[in-house]
């Protein structure tokens, strides 16, 4: 007698292997969880749908940033910071540029700040001529500035404001007389001669400077 026996069969199929590629800086997390550091091919292998292995493979790149780099610089009052950036205080300054491999650049500046010292200024008044602080010998009138370097390596701006009166032109007479002559400034003479007397003139009067101006 013949029995017949009948198999009903089902293949399934492994799915095709895939791959993808990407790149990344210092680090990426591939998408079964796993996070790499390298560049490299990455396998990993999952069941598709009718159960059998579906195979991806993952081409990473990794980049990496530049090390971070730093420089001093100090400056009178303000500093201009390659990026563009001008700053007027002391102290640490970053900027993030990006590598030829597209991932950061870290550059931080220490930059001092040092200021100007605050101007300052003086009032003298002279006979004919002043000599400045600063050795310079002045005839007129008028504002006078010379600028010094403080300790700080900035600038110290000091004004003179000075008024220069003048003598007066020196001035004679004659006077002729028996025995004795009173001169004008209230001396009497009983011999002949030239007699010499210096007043204060009105300028100085005025401005009652600590030297006199005479005729």
């Amino acid at each position: 007698m013949t029995v017949w026996v009948t198999a009903h069969i089902t293949i399934n199929h492994s799915s095709e292997p895939t791959s993808f590629n990407a790149t990344a800086c210092g680090s990426y997390a591939l998408p079964w969880e796993t996070t790499v550091t390298a560049s490299g091919d990455y396998t990993h292998t999952y069941s598709n749908i009718s159960g059998c292995d579906s195979v991806v493979t993952a081409h990473i790149t990794i980049n990496y940033p530049s090390e971070p780099t730093s420089f001093n610089a100090t400056a009178c009052g303000h500093y201009a910071l390659p990026w563009e950036t001008t700053v007027t205080a002391s102290g640490d300054y970053t900027h993030t540029y990006s590598n030829i491999s597209g991932c950061d650049s870290v550059v931080t500046a220490h930059i001092t700040i040092n200021y100007p010292s605050e101007p300052t200024s003086f009032n003298a008044t002279e006979c004919g001529s002043y000599r400045l602080p600063w050795g310079q010998i002045v005839t007129q009138s008028g504002d006078y500035t010379n600028t010094y370097t403080n300790v700080n390596g900035c600038d110290s701006a000091v004004t003179a404001h000075i008024t220069i009166n003048y003598a007066s032109t020196p001035t004679s007479f004659n006077a002729t007389a028996c025995s004795s002559y009173t001169l004008p400034w209230g001396t009497t003479v009983t011999i002949g001669g030239n007699y010499v007397h210096v007043y204060r003139n009105a300028k100085d009067l005025r401005q009652r400077s600590n030297r006199s101006c005479y005729y």
